[in-house]
C-alpha cells in the first residue's frame, strides 16, 4: 500500500478524532511515533490493521469507517482553490479536476 494512502488515514484520525488516538493506534501495532513517507510503499496488511483498529475503538463496521475517511478526503480536496468544478444544469454532471496532494 502506498504510504499516502496512510498519511490520509492518518490526517483524517487526526483531524476529526485527535493527534492521541493516532498515537494510540500506533501503538497498538507496535509503531509508536511511527511517521509514514507518502512516496514509500507498505505492507497492506498495516493499513488493513489500521483500519480495523480505527473500527473497533470507533465502535463501527470497517466499510462505515472507510467511509467516513473517503467523504472526509473528498470534503478536504473540494475546498482546495486549485480545484475546478464544472456542473451541466442539462445533464446534472459533474466533473471534479483537482490536484490530489493532501
Amino acid at each position: 500500500m502506498l504510504g499516502v494512502v496512510n498519511k490520509a488515514i492518518e490526517a483524517f484520525v487526526c483531524q476529526r478524532y485527535g493527534d492521541k488516538l493516532w498515537a494510540d493506534l500506533l501503538i497498538d501495532l507496535s509503531l509508536p511515533g511511527y511517521e509514514f513517507e507518502a512516496m514509500l510503499t507498505y505492507e497492506d496488511g498495516i493499513t488493513y490493521d489500521l483500519i480495523d483498529r480505527l473500527a473497533k475503538r470507533q465502535s463501527k463496521m470497517h466499510q462505515d469507517v472507510l467511509e467516513d475517511i473517503g467523504g472526509y478526503l473528498v470534503a478536504k480536496i473540494a475546498k482546495r482553490p486549485s480545484v475546478a468544478c464544472y456542473v451541466s444544469v442539462e445533464q446534472r454532471l459533474r466533473i471534479f479536476c483537482c490536484p490530489l496532494t493532501i
